[in-house]
């Protein structure tokens, strides 16, 4: 079923804007409390709202193709998507394509086959362009971090949350850094390096505004003993860790960008828990500064 209002569409179909109706019935009513919200929530809400969206969902197999190509980089689709028709949710782009949309629900096709059954996962792998130890790169990307539907859901599940940007090796399961949302809807920055595995140590964990846009700007360098990483979001630097274990000695055919969903612990009990993560303005890892990007933010898509 379908919504006849021309900026709001919410449906299975191939041009529908696929979040739940409890999604926007919540988002709506947030709305209507604005004089308790921040002028970003409710600006961030419209956004959301408002854009119409087309799923990567193709052809009448009902499969998503094995790579996209966004923001101009061609990136291999990771989850069920591929493999199982009728995931429309999982990835759409809006549709002068400048915004990514990836969703996972709580059902044992939002994941890859080859994931444990717990495992929820959406996400754009970027692996054809790699990156090597002991240089500094630099990247960018905003995301608009969707509430949760079911938040009493996603804080039963233990852990530090799902990566939603993360630098991910070829050989192990631990990305050398990640930026997550905690079960409480929190921002986590983590990273590992050497012989750590698992989540790692933890750099920033705070409090950040939901439905709304962020702008990141990280830079890096890959070292097993004295790796570096800065982070800025919406103009602030809110992690600088120098010298900290940064990816691993040998990794593989080198390091590569992920973005989407990814729990690899589940979104809780709740068989209506969703997760989407929207996603624009991308710049891949590069040697040049993007400095000049902290303080002059680029603007979320407009319709």
């Amino acid at each position: 079923m379908t919504d006849e209002t021309p900026q709001v569409r919410i449906a299975t179909g191939r041009h529908g804007r696929f979040v739940s109706r409890r999604t926007l019935t919540r988002t709506l009513l947030a709305g209507l409390a604005a004089v308790a919200a921040p002028p970003a929530f409710i600006a961030g809400a419209a956004a959301a709202m408002q854009r119409r969206f087309r799923s990567v969902v193709e052809g009448p197999t009902g499969l998503a193709p094995p790579r996209i190509v966004w923001g101009g980089t061609r990136g291999l689709v990771s989850g069920g998507a591929t493999a199982v028709p009728g995931l429309e949710h999982a990835l759409a782009t809006s549709l002068d394509g400048r915004i990514l949309s990836t969703e996972i629900r709580n059902t044992p096709n939002d994941r890859r086959s080859a994931d444990r059954p717990v495992v929820r996962r959406s996400e754009i792998s970027f692996s054809e362009t790699r990156y090597r130890n002991g240089q500094e790169y630099w990247m960018a990307i905003s995301v608009l971090p969707v509430q949760y539907s079911r938040e009493n859901s996603l804080r039963r599940v233990a852990g530090a949350g799902g990566p939603f940007v993360q630098l991910h090796a070829d050989d192990t399961g631990s990305p050398a850094f990640a930026l997550r949302r905690t079960p409480e809807d929190r921002l986590r920055v983590t990273a590992v390096g050497g012989r750590q595995r698992g989540e790692g140590a933890t750099y920033c964990d705070l409090g950040w505004t939901l439905d709304a846009p962020h702008h990141l700007v990280i830079r890096f360098n890959i070292d097993p003993r004295h790796g570096a990483l800065t982070v800025w979001m919406d103009g602030v630097a809110i992690v600088n860790a120098q010298n900290i274990p940064l990816g691993l000695a040998a990794p593989g055919r080198g390091s590569f960008v992920k973005i989407g969903c990814y729990y690899p612990r589940g979104i809780g009990p709740d068989p209506e828990a969703s997760v989407t993560n929207m996603f624009a303005n991308y710049i891949p890892p590069q040697f040049s500064s993007l400095l000049a990007l902290v303080a002059a933010r680029p603007a979320w898509p407009s319709a």
